[in-house]
């Protein structure tokens, strides 16, 4: 609309004069007002708006005659927004001979080194120069923004009603604005606003331009509260009083538009307030879990503080101090966990005897830092206790003479030998035990055995020798001999004491006529050749041959006559060489040659004397059936039964 982009003349050239700052200029250049423009053949009586207490200047003076409205600037501390210009308010032009000119006004300079008067100013300038350049624009301009030009009535034309309310509601809105009563104007419009008349347009104008002079009215007002909101919300943004900063940042966004902190305010709302609000959750969560001091908790601690120190907010430093406290203390944890775990393993190599791997374990700890005193105390104790029960132990075994000693004194050796720990007081000891004491000892328990077997195989055999000379038995005799012989070869105590009895037993023996093994009842009145006489000769040899290899104890010339023996053979073996002497008499009761003469049936009756050697005699007495076989002209043992 022509005339819309510039200010009149008068105010225009009172802006230009005024030195203020560009931000000062901007926010005290009054709005453009458009002139209300009647319908074509109607005429609205003009209505001067002027400040109040202002005279009325002659609508006739030139234009250019009128002197530069003096506008001193405002206060530098002026809001860093540029304060946006109303729209121009719409007003009826008055007619050519009683338009006023605008008055050219001075609004003083406010007193800079005062800050408490920049508001109030600010917000009187901002209002004056409104109200001053409406009501000149209203005086000195028509229809379009050029000189209103006086419109003639046609003779005879009516006025319509719902226009004439209209034009009296702009003519009234201009008393009010020229009286800086903008609130009244602006309810003067509205009482109108809802009729469809001519000057509707108009009126719909002209409240949007009072609205507009009113908000700028209002600015300096709207910026000081929203510093006072902003001053507020920091200090409970400060005291973590986040729901209370949450509603100053809300009410900063519910004022009017062109506030400093609407942009933060909704940053504040959106991003900060919620991080903030996690942050401090999580470092009292963090706190929380420090308290409780178990391990799983102070780990659980330090990874929320890790998440605090991440959002780099207000906690991070002290959520960095915390986390160190943390993790010297679960560092300390573990450490004293790890002594536990090393003693606890001590205390079982102690219940197993393994004092060595103990105190290396306990010296683990103090090289670790920890202290070791209790559980090297514990293995001094354990390991004195240990000590004394094998001395004791040692002490009884070396007294013994059985072969049970010796074995206990083998195994009481290595029991030694582990508390050879040069960091025990009587490890010395303990080494001189198991190198020298229980060595020596075994020596003498066997030393004693040894005698003490001598001594009983000695009485044995002279006991064997005094029953076999008693008895002048040859074979007792002859085992008595063997007996003492043994005595002799083992050069005993009793060496020279043998010598003596077995220097009377050839003697003896050669005065005894040679025993009978073998005893063959009468033979059978039936009549037999000169061949099976043989073969029945052959075969009591055979038999014959049996009982002296049991006399002499030689099992493999029993073999000799036996060779289908088998595994009797090692059994057969074993008892000779456990008897000290066998004496076997076989009494032959039948002999059967089967016809042809290759196989044969000897029937017998064997009495036995088996001597084990140490030990006392056992005889026996049973029926014996040899079976025997031909091969070639020699006869040989099949079975004994």
């Amino acid at each position: 609309m022509p005339g819309a982009s510039a200010a009149p003349a008068p105010l225009a050239r009172a802006a230009t004069a005024s030195a203020a700052p560009e931000s000062s200029a901007r926010a005290a250049t009054p709005p453009v007002v458009q002139p209300v423009t009647p319908p074509v053949g109607q005429t609205v009586p003009p209505l001067a708006i002027q400040p109040a207490n202002s005279p009325v200047v002659p609508t006739h003076q030139p234009e250019a005659a009128l002197p530069a409205a003096q506008v001193t600037p405002a206060t530098p501390s002026a809001p860093k927004e540029p304060v946006a210009a109303p729209r121009p308010l719409m007003a009826r032009p008055a007619p050519a001979a009683n338009r006023p000119t605008a008055i050219p006004v001075t609004v003083p300079a406010p007193v800079w080194k005062r800050p408490g008067a920049i508001a109030a100013a600010a917000l009187g300038l901002v209002a004056l120069v409104a109200v001053l350049w409406v009501g000149s624009h209203f005086l000195h301009h028509g229809p379009e923004g050029g000189p209103s030009q006086p419109k003639s009535t046609q003779p005879g034309s009516k006025v319509d009603p719902i226009e004439a309310q209209q034009r009296d509601a702009i003519n009234n809105a201009n008393k009010s604005i020229a009286a800086n009563d903008l609130e009244g104007a602006r309810a003067i419009l509205q009482k109108v606003a809802s009729l469809q008349g001519p000057l509707t347009p108009d009126i719909q104008k002209m409240q949007s331009q009072v609205d507009d002079a009113i908000q700028n009215k209002k600015l300096p007002e709207q910026l000081q509260r929203e510093g006072q909101l902003w001053q507020q919300a920091m200090e409970q943004m400060g005291n973590a009083r986040f729901a209370e900063a949450q509603e100053s940042f809300r009410r900063i966004l519910a004022l009017p538009e062109g506030g400093r902190h609407r942009v933060e305010a909704r940053q504040y709302l959106d991003v900060t307030i919620p991080s903030r609000e996690r942050e401090e959750r999580l470092f009292k969560q963090a706190q929380q879990a420090q308290q409780r001091g178990d391990k799983a908790s102070l780990q659980h601690a330090s990874d929320l503080l890790t998440q605090v120190i991440a959002l780099n907010g207000p906690r991070q430093q002290e959520a960095q101090q915390l986390q160190t406290t943390v993790r010297w203390t679960l560092d300390q944890l573990a450490r004293d966990e790890q002594f536990a775990n090393l003693q606890g393993s001590a205390r079982q190599d102690l219940r197993q005897d393994d004092f060595r791997s103990a105190r290396q374990k306990a010296a683990q700890v103090r090289q670790s830092g920890g202290d070791n005193s209790t559980i090297s105390s514990e293995i001094d104790q354990v390991e004195q206790a240990r000590f004394t029960q094998l001395e004791t132990q040692f002490n009884q075994l070396k007294q013994r003479s059985d072969d049970a000693a010796v074995q206990q004194l083998k195994e009481l050796q290595p029991q030694f030998v582990a508390l050879e720990d040069d960091a025990w007081m009587k490890a010395a000891d303990a080494r001189n035990y198991a190198d020298k004491l229980i060595p020596d000892a075994i020596r003498d328990v066997q030393t004693r055995m040894a005698n003490r077997k001598a001594d009983s195989d000695y009485k044995l055999a002279v006991q064997h020798y005094e029953q076999a000379v008693s008895a002048k038995d040859r074979g007792a005799l002859e085992l008595a001999q063997g007996e003492l012989q043994a005595i002799v070869n083992g050069n005993g105590p009793h060496t020279v004491d043998a010598q003596k009895y077995l220097s009377q037993i050839p003697a003896r023996i050669a005065a005894l006529a040679p025993p009978s093994t073998l005893t063959v009842s009468s033979p059978s009145k039936t009549e037999i050749s000169p061949s099976q006489s043989a073969d029945r000769d052959a075969v009591l040899a055979v038999v014959q041959s049996y009982a002296q290899a049991f006399e002499r104890r030689d099992a493999d010339a029993l073999r000799k006559i036996w060779p289908t023996m088998g595994n009797k053979y090692d059994g057969i073996k074993n008892s000779f060489q456990l008897a000290s002497s066998i004496q076997m008499q076989v009494r032959v009761e039948n002999v059967e040659i089967a016809p042809g003469g290759t196989t044969a049936v000897v029937t017998t009756t064997i009495s036995q004397v088996y001597r084990p050697r140490g030990e006392k005699p056992r005889s026996s007495r049973g029926k014996t059936v040899f079976r025997l076989a031909k091969e070639g002209s020699s006869w040989f043992l099949s079975a004994v039964e």
